[in-house]
């Protein structure tokens, strides 16, 4: 993740727009958890220790998440329009960050170490893996990113979603 934060924040020369990235990736972050977190507090073909651990943690989510939507609410606000445009063009990138499998990085540790069948394993796991969009649920940023007045979010994260396949 930090890697792509400041990878991001190296196309922007000014201070507030690396900030921004900063930002809008601790509140997709915080907002995000909570969906994954619940796919794991209810999933049934895990460990029950497992399960009430990952309800846990997501109950202590659900509150910073309610925090840090009305925090982005207030914050997004006060933003010039310039500002607001920036952080609708960035939103999207922390959550392909968060859905990327790094199979490309599996790949390249599985080939530096010889690792025989590596290569082979890695495509099985490209042919089972759901899809980003299908694996997380975005809904809540989604909501968020509405109430705040970016309406077009959706094709935002599906946009990003497909280049980070065409990477793969």
């Amino acid at each position: 993740m930090l890697f792509n934060i400041q990878k991001l924040q190296s196309r922007y020369p000014e201070q507030w727009q690396k900030s921004t990235i900063l930002l809008v990736t601790a509140i997709v972050t915080e907002i995000f958890v909570g969906g994954y977190l619940s796919s794991l507090a209810y999933a049934k073909d895990i460990q029950p220790l497992s399960s009430i651990t990952a309800n846990a943690h997501m109950m202590d989510e659900l509150a910073h998440s309610c925090i840090f939507k009305e925090l982005t609410k207030l914050i997004y606000s006060a933003m010039s329009t310039t500002e607001k445009e920036f952080f609708a063009r960035v939103l999207p990138y922390p959550v392909c960050w968060l859905v990327d499998n790094d199979l490309n990085v599996w790949d390249t540790l599985l080939q530096e170490i010889n690792f025989g069948t590596g290569r082979s394993m890695i495509n099985d796991c490209r042919v089972k893996l759901k899809s980003p969009m299908e694996q997380a649920d975005f809904s809540s940023l989604i909501k968020l990113a509405k109430e705040i007045g970016i309406d077009d979010i959706d094709t935002r994260i599906l946009e990003c979603v497909e280049s980070l396949n065409r990477a793969d």
